[in-house]
């Protein structure tokens, strides 16, 4: 499969273009639409919009190869799109041993789409508000298109043990942890 205009979109929409060289954050030096900074890669002050729409191909082509290269069932394009996202913004590595992958490839699109949309919510373990928003975003447009729909494993059949998710109880405290600090933040900007 190919990812669709609509899932070049759905990336866009999260990873802006900034035409220059910046941390996304995490510690990582980015550059166009989120593409990171290789060891050996010189960029100049700034780059047009055509170099990164460039690097945005070459970065959603990888993602694509490992989707294609992964993926043993039928997937819609919509769920193709999805995991084109991810996979782009979590890496291949990650993707190919992750339990999301082992759920989809069991046949259990419904456990797979939960999976998205419950981690990681997290980069490095802080919370990250619009992480947690685009996973949500992109297992709705995975569920969304899903032929079925219907899980065909047992709960608790798929080995989640080289995941390098933080715990769901973790995670939960994470969140907590967030929307605490978001609360403050809220209440101090309101003075």
């Amino acid at each position: 499969m190919d990812l669709s205009e609509t899932g070049l979109n759905f990336i866009k929409q999260y990873e802006r273009f900034i035409d220059h060289v910046y941390d996304d954050g995490y510690g990582n030096p980015t550059i166009g639409y989120g593409h990171k900074v290789q060891p050996g890669e010189s960029w100049p002050e700034k780059i047009t919009l055509e170099e990164g729409l460039a690097l945005l191909a070459l970065d959603t082509g990888i993602a694509q190869n490992a989707v294609n290269g992964s993926v043993k069932v039928p997937l819609t394009q919509g769920q193709y799109d999805a995991l084109v996202s991810l996979v782009f913004n979590w890496g291949a590595g990650h993707w190919r041993k992750s339990s999301h992958l082992r759920y989809l490839n069991a046949g259990d699109y419904a456990a797979t789409a939960k999976r998205i949309s419950e981690f990681p919510i997290t980069s490095k373990g802080v919370f990250s508000p619009g992480l947690a928003r685009r996973r949500q975003e992109e297992a709705r447009l995975f569920a969304s298109n899903t032929q079925d729909a219907g899980s065909s494993v047992a709960p608790g059949s798929v080995d989640e043990s080289t995941d390098e998710d933080i715990s769901p109880e973790s995670n939960f405290l994470v969140y907590l942890v967030g929307v605490g600090v978001l609360f403050v933040a809220a209440v101090l900007l309101t003075r």
